[in-house]
């Protein structure tokens, strides 16, 4: 087989169920150069079986098997290790990557050189809900200030970004957000896009996370955008948390707050000015919206009582 142009690493872990599905998507791509890297991180079912079976029958697939679980940071770490090609596509056991995908990825990352980072929109299977991420540098790192805006089963990484700044997955970020984190290591080295197409068919199911690891993602989500903060050069006080997040995940308190608010504001603005890695007015215009959408004060606990009062003698 030629050198492949992108390496696409599949960790899987007990993904019967949709692991065929997922594999087929990629070996229908119209771009054939590639590598698909099949990391079994030592599961339980059928799912090492099913990738050999595939790797039987086309010599683009490649199965690694840990030998004992490491988990998904460690065989998606596992992956990117063994990747051959230009550039590095990540893919989930349960997803769908439209057959055009990839070469669309590698087009936009020809026609971009300065970009290292490029996702994609994608649509939730059996919804009509489909995700659009921003599209350029400056308003993905703005909105990662409080989310995620890289989806990571439809990212191609540039391998020569992951290599010069000897760049992988933080063990330490293992239990959740270890994309997340990533991509904001990233963000500080090369440029990130996507591209404002839908190639993914997400699939959402019950499987795929426990109350606890919601918990995990929230802890560690928390603490990425406070590191995000502290990077940008901003000193929080522990009362002034609250506000921060709250006003860079885009869910801004009530107006009872707006004075701080708005001091808090002129702070984060004076930090990315001498920071100089954001662009400030698209920050300014964020952060300014935030403001303006803060809803009114809620009533007080006469105004409550009276409202009910109300409510009863109308019926």
């Amino acid at each position: 087989m030629s050198a492949p142009i992108v390496s696409v690493v599949l960790p899987v872990y007990n993904g019967e169920a949709f692991l065929r599905e997922a594999v087929d998507s990629i070996l229908t791509q119209t771009l054939r150069e590639l590598e698909l890297l099949v990391v079994d991180d030592f599961s339980t079912d059928s799912s090492r079986r099913i990738a050999e079976d595939f790797a039987q029958r086309d010599e683009r697939v490649k199965v690694i098997t840990n030998a004992q679980g490491k988990g998904l940071v460690g065989a998606l770490n596992t992956g990117l290790a063994a990747a051959a090609g230009t550039y590095i596509a990540r893919m989930d056991a349960d997803d769908v990557s439209l057959p055009h995908r990839l070469q669309r990825q590698v087009d936009f990352m020809e026609s971009h050189p300065r970009v290292g980072v490029c996702g994609a929109w994608f649509h939730i299977m059996g919804s009509e809900t489909v995700i659009r991420h921003p599209e350029d540098h400056d308003d993905i790192k703005i909105r990662m200030l409080g989310h995620c805006s890289l989806t990571h089963p439809a990212v191609m990484l540039r391998k020569s970004v992951l290599e010069k700044h000897q760049l992988r997955y933080d063990e330490a970020f293992r239990e959740a957000a270890e994309d997340y984190h990533l991509w904001i290591r990233l963000a500080a080295v090369t440029e990130l896009a996507n591209v404002p197409e839908i190639l993914l068919e997400y699939r959402a199911h019950g499987a795929q996370a426990s109350q606890q690891t919601a918990q995990r993602l929230i802890a560690r989500s928390r603490q990425i955008r406070l590191m995000q903060a502290q990077a940008l050069g901003l000193t929080l006080a522990p009362e002034e948390e609250g506000l921060y997040l709250s006003l860079v995940m885009a869910a801004p308190p009530d107006r009872t707050h707006l004075p701080a608010a708005r001091k808090l504001v002129a702070r984060i603005l004076a930090a990315a000015r001498t920071n100089g890695t954001y662009s400030v007015p698209k920050l300014q215009a964020f952060l300014e919206r935030m403001l303006a959408q803060m809803p009114p004060a809620p009533p007080g606990p006469w105004r409550q009582l009276l409202t009910r009062l109300l409510q009863v003698l109308h019926g």
